[in-house]
Order: C-alpha cells, then structure tokens, then sequence
C-alpha cells in the first residue's frame, strides 16, 4: 500500500491532499483532519503533517492487514480507539 501526498491549488488557494496509489482517492482520515484543521496551517506545516500522517497509514496496514480508513469507518468513525497507535507519529 502506498500513497502520495498531492499539492492542490484552485482560486488561489492552495492545499495538500493524500491519495491512496492504488484507489486514487483521497484517503478519508487525512481529508477530513485537513479540511478541519490544516486548512487554517501554513503549507509547509501541512506537508510535515500528512507527511507523518502517510507514515502512519504504511505502518497501519502493515501492522494490521486492513486500511486505517477502513478500521476507522468500521469503528464509526471513533477516533479515540486509534489515538495511542497515532501519538507516536506526531
């Protein structure tokens, strides 16, 4: 599983995405956390993130065999089932 962070920009406004290599999606976690809380970052501190945060993805997947979105999604969308496995890459 691999995935690549993306440098969007559209009406002067520029972002940063992951996308899933394989789907081509935007993996949903990261979406959702970038819309809520990197969007009011600078670029270069919202590429450091998702940096840590693609990190994190390869390692869930390795670790568990399943996608973090997916567990995320199964989980109903709790995030507090996933915050010791995440601390570490922040």
């Amino acid at each position: 599983m691999a995935y690549t962070i993306l440098h969007l920009s559209r009406n002067n406004q520029r972002t940063h995405l992951i996308v899933d290599d394989v789907t081509t999606l935007p993996v949903m976690f990261a979406t959702i956390y970038g819309m809520n809380e990197l969007s009011k970052k600078s670029l270069g501190t919202q590429e450091n993130i998702l940096c840590s945060l693609r990190f994190f993805y390869v390692y869930y997947y390795k670790k568990h065999k399943q996608t973090f979105d997916y567990d995320f999604y199964r989980s109903g969308y709790n995030i507090s089932c996933f915050i010791r496995e995440l601390d570490g890459f922040f």
